[in-house]
């Protein structure tokens, strides 16, 4: 009986039922395979003498690069969702952007389109360097494990015009605490 109620059901129906159902190993399974997507990206390992050297990085110069993080077939797969999100909208362009970003492709809150963008920040060198320098010590509600720092922007963004060098956190600060870091993952060159 259930088999044929199951069966009379709309996919999206289905999935919903799935998420009840299924396991998540199976239910992850089930859904790469009915919706063709990937929920994953594989990022490159980083050793612990690197995480050493980027965190050395960070507090000498304000910033680090990690190469080849992102395999490039992964990097190809970001920029294609994201211009597939772009070509969706259909106005393209927010009110209150600049004169001078009119011509930009933009897509705000990444969070919210695709779980593939959440898990870029679950990779363990991500996850673990941003607790590290942004997890508040004093916030006692989730163990210091867990991330309690807030994601403030997540955007993609190609620049129709030449984008000066900027940071939007108005900083240099006049303490030495981190108390904003910018995650940036280059998708074109």
């Amino acid at each position: 009986m259930l088999s044929a109620l199951f069966k009379s059901l709309s996919l999206s129906e289905k999935v919903v039922i799935g998420l009840v159902l299924v396991e998540q190993s199976s239910l992850t399974a089930l859904l790469i395979k009915l919706m063709g997507i990937s929920l994953m990206f594989k990022m490159r390992k980083v050793t612990e003498d690197e995480v050493i050297q980027h965190e050395k990085n960070i507090e000498n110069y304000g910033y680090t690069l990690v190469p080849e993080f992102v395999p490039k077939d992964d990097v190809e797969l970001i920029l294609k969702r994201v211009n597939h999100l772009f070509s969706l909208r259909d106005n393209n362009s927010y009110s209150g952007v600049p004169d001078r970003d009119v011509k930009d492709k933009i897509i705000y809150n990444l969070q919210n389109k695709h779980i593939s963008f959440i898990r870029l920040f679950m990779d363990p060198f991500i996850r673990n360097l941003l607790i590290k320098k942004l997890n508040d010590p004093f916030y006692r509600f989730l163990p210091q494990e867990v991330p309690n720092y807030i994601l403030n922007y997540y955007n993609a963004r190609s620049s129709g015009e030449a984008l000066d060098l900027h940071i939007d956190s108005h900083i240099p600060a006049i303490i030495s605490q981190i108390w904003a870091m910018q995650v940036a993952f280059i998708l074109e060159a």
